[in-house]
């Protein structure tokens, strides 16, 4: 799109005065680790954190996200939920599964808020998965993630956030139902003390720097631990405010989803009953069938 003016004398002046522009430019040191100087560029410029106006609309996409995602698939939630409580199925945390990646951090970064661990290999190969009532989360760029409900054992405890390494890369979002994450994304998770609702600022800050990111300069727990964030209480209150809205419109999509379940396990019973092989019986036929009953 062009635009007026140009930013070449600002990069001159920065290069001639050897200074870092954020957002624009850098001045660093070549990082050993970073085998690739070109594809590496954009891990040297600096950056800022979110201002008020950048953290409510990044979060309020977050948000339409979520909330569309649940209106979708109320339903699937649902039995997946009623799967936990049953303990059909067992969520587990992941720092109770592996160690998170180590990195040297500095303070109010995502790298000192919240670990970061690689998906589940288990979900490498997704061609034989067959359907079922366990959320699995993707690289996809949308649907809040998801790859579908398939049979899985070893969904994790949310919350916690995804960022696709490969395929949307940096389309990071916040998961709230208990899931599994395929091997293409990494995951992280709050440390110790940290609110959950910075979880939304993480994605939102990740989102922001998208710029950064290809498929020859992929995302690394290295490449995204520096970013700074915000974490005072005026940016939690933003966030909470941007999700008022979203839990309002789940929790009518999950409530008319369980009417309809409920509406459907009517009809079916009331079918069966009318059906030849499960119909009322009382009265004398009701006693031979309790005795049957009874002898086995």
């Amino acid at each position: 799109m062009p635009r007026e003016g140009s930013q070449l004398p600002l990069v001159l002046e920065a290069f001639n005065k050897k200074k870092s522009v954020p957002r624009l430019c850098g001045w660093s040191v070549l990082d050993p680790d970073e085998a690739l100087w070109h594809t590496a560029a954009p891990y040297y410029v600096p950056t800022t954190q979110l201002n008020p106006i950048e953290l409510a609309s990044g979060v309020r996409e977050l948000a339409r996200s979520r909330s569309s995602f649940v209106v979708r698939h109320a339903s699937e939630l649902l039995s997946l939920n009623a799967d936990v409580r049953r303990g059909v199925l067992k969520p587990r945390s992941i720092e109770d599964i592996r160690k998170p990646t180590e990195l040297k951090v500095k303070p109010k970064t995502i790298g000192a808020l919240f670990n970061i661990y690689g998906g589940q290999r288990e979900l490498h190969n997704k061609e034989k998965l067959v359907p079922g009532n366990v959320l699995v989360i993707s690289s996809s760029g949308t649907d809040n993630g998801s790859y579908g409900f398939f049979e899985f054992d070893g969904l994790l405890k949310p919350p916690f956030a995804t960022v696709p390494g490969t395929g949307s890369i940096g389309q990071a979002f916040v998961q709230e139902w208990p899931c599994g994450v395929t091997d293409h994304c990494y995951i992280l998770v709050p440390k110790a003390g940290v609110a959950p609702e910075l979880l939304y600022v993480a994605c939102a800050t990740i989102r922001r720097e998208l710029w950064r990111f290809s498929y020859g300069a992929q995302i690394t727990p290295r490449r995204i631990a520096w970013l700074p964030m915000p974490t005072d209480a005026a940016t939690i209150q933003i966030v909470r405010d941007q999700l008022e809205s979203a839990s309002r419109i789940e929790a009518v999509a999950l409530e008319e989803a369980a009417d309809e379940l409920d509406r459907d396990t009517a009809k079916r019973r009331l079918y069966d009953l009318g059906s030849k092989n499960d119909r009322l019986v009382q009265g004398d036929e009701l006693d031979s069938v309790l005795s049957a009953l009874e002898a086995k």
